[in-house]
C-alpha cells in the first residue's frame, strides 16, 4: 500500500509527464471539452421548436464542460509540477468522476427523462387550448350563472373546442 500511495501522491518530473496514460487523458479531456462546447453553441438549431429538449441538453452540456475543464487543470497543474494538485491521483479521481457522470447521465435519460417529456407534452396540449379567445379558455373561465345549466353549457363548448370530436361533428353533420 505504501509504494501505491507513493505512486498516486507524487509529482512527476517534466521529462516522466509524457507517458501513454497522460496522453490518453489530455486526448480524452480535450475531446470532450470541444464536443460539448460545440454541441452546446448548437442546442438552439437541434431544437428549435423543443424547449425541454432544448434546456435538458443546455444544462447537461454545460455542466459537462466545467467537469471537462476541472480535469484539464489537473493535467496543467502536473505539467506544471504543482506539488499537491499535480499529484497523479487527481488524473485517476478525475477520470473515474467523468465515467460516472457520464453513466449517470445516460441513466438519467432512459429512466428520469422519459416522463418529464411526456409531462411536457402534456402541458404543451393543455395550452394548445387555453389560448386566449379559444373556446377551451371560455368554457374553463369562471362563469356568473352556477346550477345545472351553466356546468351543462361549459360541457358543450369543451366538446366543442376538443379536436377528437370534430371529426365526430363532420359526420354527424353530412348526414
Amino acid at each position: 500500500m505504501g509504494n501505491l500511495w507513493n505512486y498516486l501522491s507524487s509529482v512527476p518530473s517534466s521529462e516522466q509527464t509524457w507517458n501513454p496514460w497522460t496522453i490518453f487523458f489530455l486526448a480524452f479531456f480535450t475531446v470532450g471539452l470541444i464536443a460539448t462546447v460545440v454541441l452546446n453553441n448548437s442546442v438552439n438549431r437541434i431544437f428549435g421548436e423543443h424547449r425541454l429538449h432544448r434546456t435538458t441538453l443546455h444544462k447537461i452540456t454545460y455542466r459537462a464542460m466545467w467537469g471537462w475543464m476541472v480535469g484539464l487543470a489537473f493535467f496543467v497543474c502536473r505539467y506544471v509540477g504543482l506539488n499537491f494538485l499535480g499529484w497523479e491521483l487527481w488524473l485517476y479521481v478525475s477520470m473515474i468522476a467523468a465515467l460516472a457522470l457520464m453513466g449517470y447521465t445516460l441513466w438519467w435519460l432512459r429512466v428520469k427523462y422519459p416522463p418529464r417529456v411526456a409531462a411536457y407534452r402534456k402541458e404543451q396540449r393543455r395550452r394548445a387550448y387555453l389560448r386566449p379567445g379559444s373556446a377551451a379558455a371560455a368554457a374553463l373561465t369562471s362563469n356568473t350563472r352556477s346550477g345545472t345549466t351553466a356546468r351543462a353549457e361549459r360541457e358543450q363548448r369543451l366538446e366543442r373546442a376538443d379536436p377528437a370530436n370534430r371529426a365526430n361533428r363532420r359526420a354527424a353533420a353530412k348526414k
